[in-house]
């Protein structure tokens, strides 16, 4: 058995007796920022620049089509020119989950000359280090947990600087060690990855499936014998020829939005009443455990901008545009800014779920092609006003609530459980991971 000490680091914990821990600084070579430059001339001189966002979480590549940018009057150009082995980190994010998470640039990374770009710092570690495990050691809880302990917060977004990138307290074992540590991982991780691999697919069908279930459902109906007619609209198709084909602007009592707090993060208080934004919908539910609250007697307090049970509020601004919920029952007083408008539609005629379930799918298919193929940035209450949807009336409304509802419960119950295999499969990797790079788990130690 190894003979184990004290590493004096609280994210480390003990490591072998032949190993010892310090600065991260003291083996690197290199640790600066990058480049951005100037806009394309597209005249086949432009450089490739990476981005942060072709980082996934956990450190690996995603590079579709990188950045072109003219370097040609950057001064120091050649000081971000990447070679292999040297690590990219993600320094400056909205989110603490991109924090830190750091890229292996390889041989095999992508074509030719490669810039990074000033979001991102540059680390080569020296000679006596091998690169593959300290990219290990850079995305797990290791150094993980030091990069949300060290970064700044500044205006919003959470930085790292060179300073603290190098305070970091990393292990330092043998460099045929390391060699042998990386390689183990890469062996072992493989497995895990492959297994990972396999259920992200099967959640993206689950998905999938679900979209499609309810897509079916609103634009079809239950009775595969009814007789269809065409709904006149190329992304609805063929409807029951007894629905009708509707403007929403019939359907509903109001469309409309909230505003900006004039004061920003300053308006929001302790207690109060919840602003619900953006971010607060999501897989189709509303989810308010979050939301910021703001003081009841300011102007966003006022009752135009107020949600009531029954409401769909949609999502009309950024990544997120067309994203609906229906607001349940007691939620009691709550207000909505200005990237989320409140539908409230006449119950009597259109239930408020069936309404989010057609924004859900053929809402979907409105926002993003039946505007000639663009990316929308935002929706109007114009536009959502004037949407076409197919409507049947309120007992098959209900009908078809009520089915979809039963069918769903149990893809979720499918889902749940395939979400709670992944977690374990990526907190075993985690685990794996910490053990090696600490030297809690020798590789001499495993046959």
């Amino acid at each position: 058995m190894n003979e184990m000490k004290p590493s004096g680091v609280a994210w480390i914990g003990e490591i072998p007796s032949d190993w010892s821990a310090g600065r991260f600084k003291t083996v690197l070579s290199r640790n600066d920022g990058g480049v951005w430059g100037d806009d394309p001339k597209d005249d086949g001189r432009d450089s490739v620049v990476f981005r942060s966002t072709e980082q996934t979480v956990d450190g690996r590549w995603r590079i579709s089509e990188p950045a072109l940018r003219d370097l040609r009057d950057v001064s120091n150009k050649s000081n971000s020119l990447l070679a292999p082995g040297d690590l990219l980190i993600t320094k400056s994010s909205g989110s603490l989950l991109h924090i830190g998470k750091t890229s292996l640039f390889e041989d095999n990374t992508y074509r030719g000359d490669c810039y990074y770009s000033n979001f991102m710092q540059r680390l080569r570690v020296s000679n006596e280090c091998y690169p593959k495990f300290y990219w290990y050691v850079l995305n797990s809880s290791v150094a993980r947990d030091q990069f949300e302990y060290l970064q700044n917060a500044t205006i919003g977004l959470g930085n790292l600087s060179s300073e603290s990138i190098g305070a970091l307290r990393v292990p330092f074992p043998s460099m045929s060690e390391q060699k042998a540590i990386a390689d183990r991982l890469d062996a072992e991780t493989a497995k895990i990855d492959q297994a990972i691999s396999l259920l992200q697919r099967e959640l993206e069908t689950l998905e999938q499936l679900k979209k499609s279930l309810i897509y079916e459902a609103v634009t079809k109906g239950l009775d595969p014998t009814v007789p269809m007619r065409s709904s006149g609209v190329d992304w609805i198709g063929d409807i029951p020829e007894h629905w009708s084909i509707t403007r929403l602007s019939t359907k509903v009592t109001k469309v409309g939005s909230g505003k900006t707090p004039l004061g920003g993060a300053d308006t929001y208080v302790d207690e109060g009443i919840p602003l619900i934004r953006s971010q607060n919908i999501f897989d189709g539910e509303l989810h308010l455990d979050d939301a910021v609250r703001i003081d009841a007697s300011t102007e966003l307090g006022m009752h135009s901008t107020r949600v009531r049970s029954g409401d769909v509020l949609l999502n009309i601004t950024g990544a997120s545009i067309g994203r609906s919920c229906v607001v349940p029952g007691g939620v009691g007083v709550a207000n909505v800014n200005q990237h989320v408008c409140i539908i409230r539609p006449y119950q009597s005629q259109i239930l408020p779920l069936f309404l989010h379930y057609l924004w859900s799918t053929v809402g979907q298919e409105w926002v993003f092609q039946n505007q000639n193929g663009a990316t929308r940035e935002a929706l109007t209450f114009q536009e959502i006003r004037s949407a076409i949807f197919p409507i049947p009336d309120l007992p098959t409304q209900q009908h078809i609530v009520t089915q979809v509802q039963e069918q769903l419960a149990k893809l979720n119950l499918i889902q749940s459980s395939k979400e709670e295999q992944l977690r374990i499969l990526n907190q075993q990797r985690a685990s794996l991971i910490f053990e090696y790079v600490t030297g809690k788990r020798r590789v001499s130690e495993v046959a």
